[in-house]
């Protein structure tokens, strides 16, 4: 089964670091941009299951980058972090349909479980999905 594809777009790089080792630990194929343009153009260049995204970047903001991913693959999990939280952000994100949203620091355990409950939705949504569009047989009398 190949492994599923995170994208990783945060400026830090002790962020990039630490995800991209416990992604990678977790069997994640990890790729990591430190600005929305570079995460942008990792988009361009192939298919992610899941972009965990930094809200405050030093090119723009991860509701901009948010909003191109969600054109470019409506189907992708978006998880946000940041260390600058407030409702309000949550809110905005979240309107954007991001499956979550994290505050720095992350806990191990917090963007494990994000990114796995985020994946599974996924693949529910693609199930279904699938079997409306299959051609079903039904006998009406």
């Amino acid at each position: 089964m190949a492994k599923e594809k995170i994208l990783v777009i945060d400026d830090e790089e002790s962020i990039q670091k630490s995800l991209s080792l416990v992604l990678a630990g977790e069997e994640y194929d990890v790729t990591v941009a430190g600005t929305g343009k570079g995460g942008l153009e990792m988009l361009e260049q192939g298919r992610y299951d899941a972009v965990i995204l930094d809200y405050k970047l030093p090119d723009t903001d991860g509701i901009n980058v948010a909003k191109i991913v969600r054109e470019k693959d409506p189907e992708v999990a978006i998880i946000f972090i940041t260390a600058y939280s407030s409702i309000e952000t949550a809110l905005t994100v979240m309107k954007l349909g991001a499956f979550d949203f994290l505050e720095k620091p992350l806990q191990k355990d917090s963007i494990l479980s994000a990114l796995k409950r985020s994946l599974l939705t996924k693949k529910f949504l693609e199930k279904g999905k699938e079997a409306l569009n299959r051609p079903s047989i039904l006998v009406v009398d």
